[in-house]
């Protein structure tokens, strides 16, 4: 058996061995997934000092898989294998520090795991230039870190040039090129991708329109709980497109997304209320909802 090829030399001390054992137990390449065991075989590898062990324990501690949740604790095991070189860990190291702002730190890893060619951190380095976080704001390095991004598969990376190429605010606009990158990084579940690829077919912008491929990528990214699709569901459903018209079910969307502040949403739901559309007429609901959506006194 394939644990047995691995399991002498990794019990002798192996860190390699351990490694793969660790994989083998963590993607059900024996049997089915047991993450206790691979997470066992993870530590006594990373403890050798092998980096990719130590990544991967990150990932352990990080998403709880095989032990308790402990955000400290892979942190700790990313940076021990990011100042060995290893560019996902660098990319980990960056995002921590990203999320507590502390962005120059996050740029001084971002920067060490780009060299080495690695997507994430291009398309995260991407985001810093973007926004300006911790860097002079610069947009053109920041398409280039996309493009280098997106050309590697990053989906986050592709449906952030799509959407400069479709509104053409930053980009040439191209609705053509701008469905291909939708389409590219809806496929891998990226939400912005599959609601804009949603708008794509329902508008017919870059694509010949198809409301039932409209209806089924608004659902994809609502089920994700992008508010956007939730809501132009309701559209769907309100105007029996893509799918049978249904006032009561569009109602409910509207509700769902306007309760989380969806403004076109809070709109929608105000004139369901206001004309009896899969709700009881209520002209103190519908005037609530209105103004919500407006922000003034109506």
């Amino acid at each position: 058996m394939i644990v047995e090829k691995y399991l002498e030399e990794a019990k002798q001390g192996n860190a390699e061995a351990q490694f793969y054992l660790g994989v083998i137990y963590a993607t059900g390449e024996n049997d089915s997934a047991n993450f206790k065991k691979a997470f066992k075989w993870f530590k006594k590898s990373a403890k050798a000092g092998f980096a990719d062990s130590q990544y991967n324990l990150g990932v352990c501690y990080a998403n709880g898989k095989g032990t308790f949740k402990n955000l400290h604790k892979a942190f700790k095991w990313f940076k021990k294998a990011a100042e060995q070189g290893h560019s996902k860990s660098q990319c980990s190291v960056g995002a921590y520090y990203s999320k507590g702002k502390a962005y120059i730190k996050a740029i001084e890893w971002y920067e060490k795991a780009v060299k080495q060619g690695n997507a994430t951190s291009q398309c995260n380095l991407g985001i810093c230039y973007e926004k300006g976080r911790g860097i002079t704001k610069n947009l053109v390095k920041a398409t280039l870190l996309y493009t280098k991004a997106a050309e590697q598969g990053n989906a986050k990376a592709q449906a952030k040039l799509g959407s400069w190429y479709y509104t053409g605010d930053i980009l040439i606009k191209d609705v053509d090129k701008a469905f291909d990158l939708f389409k590219r990084a809806a496929k891998q579940g990226d939400v912005d991708a599959q609601y804009s690829l949603g708008v794509c077919y329902y508008t017919g912008n870059g694509v010949q329109q198809d409301l039932n491929k409209a209806f089924k990528w608004y659902t994809k990214a609502a089920e994700q709980g992008d508010l956007r699709a939730i809501c132009n569901l309701g559209v769907c459903y309100a105007n029996g497109q893509g799918t049978q018209k249904n006032l009561k079910r569009a109602f409910d969307l509207y509700k769902k997304a306007a309760q989380k502040g969806n403004i076109k949403a809070q709109r929608n739901l105000g004139i369901c209320y206001a004309n009896g559309d899969g709700i009881r007429q209520d002209a103190d609901e519908a005037s609530k909802w209105l103004k919500k959506s407006t922000k003034i006194k109506i």
